[in-house]
């Protein structure tokens, strides 16, 4: 993707908890609404998708090879 044609929605914080749960910053008028975007990228070109499991609390899934995983423990959760 063009790096021009980006726009911020938001940004992955700390980790929450032991099971790869996240703190996320949604900049989108409806927060819960970011999970529902499609083509969700970090500022690496990783795609990324997210379901959230609380207010500010979401679940990460990262694209490998052929779909999504989750990401399943904090230390992975904090390499984001």
């Amino acid at each position: 993707m063009d790096a021009g044609r980006r726009i911020l929605v938001g940004r992955i914080g700390r980790p929450h908890g032991v099971r790869g749960l996240v703190r996320v910053i949604s900049y989108t008028r409806v927060p819960m609404a970011l999970a529902a975007y499609e083509g969700l990228t970090d500022d690496e070109g990783r795609r990324l998708r997210l379901s959230w499991q609380g207010t500010g609390i979401a679940r990460l899934e990262v694209w490998r090879g052929e779909g999504f995983v989750a990401i399943a423990d904090r230390d992975e959760a904090a390499r984001w």
